[in-house]
């Protein structure tokens, strides 16, 4: 029994070896850039739960040919290219409570996708499927807003309290909260939400 284990310890290590990617990258903290290449458990797509699993803590190649751990305390941000793609990673401040309660680090990892004195951010989670009120035993990953301005964190509600809180959150852009009270700009418009705010009323 101890041998078949040790057997399948060995081939889930081996798969995971063979199925890491590795990505040229940056780590920035503060004025300090430094080169390093990340290795990532990603076959041909970044989907929901390669994010998800790169929240909390990056392996990656230092200059010197050592592998290390890099946690979100230790980072203001990394950058890396997948293909064509650019993707930065924040380290943020977990006021919201986000990723597994036990966690230890009083920051995360979150996907920037949009810059500006208003910044929208992704957050990716599991939930558990349900069928008729009852578990179904699947899990599936989902994708979250959050949205930073300052030391101001908020988490985009879905659409049963959308119109109400985004209203109010938006209180200092008039305009821009008309048109969401309004209706004409919904949740999945948030994009364009962030935009016309850095725009118009992001100073």
């Amino acid at each position: 029994m101890k041998r078949a284990f040790l057997l399948y310890l060995i081939g889930l290590c081996l798969s995971f070896v063979a199925e890491a990617k590795k990505f040229d990258g940056v780590i920035i903290n503060g004025d300090d850039t430094v080169a390093v290449t990340f290795i990532f458990p990603v076959a041909d797509s970044l989907d929901r739960s390669f994010y998800r699993r790169i929240q909390s803590r990056i392996r990656y190649i230092d200059g010197n040919g050592k592998r290390r751990m890099l946690r979100p305390r230790n980072a203001e941000e990394i950058c890396f290219r997948f293909y064509s793609k650019e993707i930065r990673m924040m380290s943020v401040s977990n006021t919201l409570g986000l990723g597994s309660v036990f966690a230890t680090d009083s920051r995360i990892f979150l996907r920037l996708k949009e810059d500006g004195a208003l910044r929208l951010y992704s957050y990716y989670s599991s939930a558990t499927q349900t069928e008729d009120g009852a578990t179904a035993g699947g899990t599936y990953d989902i994708e979250e807003f959050i949205l930073n301005r300052g030391a101001t964190s908020f988490k985009v509600p879905y659409n049963w309290s959308f119109t109400e809180k985004m209203t109010e959150f938006f209180n200092d852009c008039p305009g821009l909260a008309l048109l969401i009270s309004a209706g004409d700009l919904r949740r999945e418009d948030i994009h364009v939400i962030v935009r016309m705010y850095n725009e118009k009323c992001g100073g």
